[in-house]
């Protein structure tokens, strides 16, 4: 880790909701956040949840006016 530093790389929950809620707060924050989940099956309801019902709302509530630059990686 020698390249990005221990601050850039974080160990979260083996929940995807926690992975997602993670990313969405570093995003909701300002920093760029790259959510890797393992499981493409546990991704499309827990973790898209917290996009949905998390996310989206907070910009909607500040009027659109924040940048939340989140991407998920997952396998195919």
């Amino acid at each position: 880790m020698p390249i990005l530093g221990q601050e850039r790389v974080f160990n979260t929950p083996l929940t995807e909701q926690g992975i997602a809620g993670f990313g969405i707060g570093l995003a909701l924050m300002g920093h760029t956040a790259i959510a890797e989940i393992q499981f493409t099956d546990y991704i499309l309801y827990p973790a898209f949840d917290q996009v949905r019902f998390l996310l989206l709302p907070s910009r909607k509530r500040l009027f659109m006016k924040i940048l939340c630059r989140l991407s998920t990686k997952q396998p195919k």
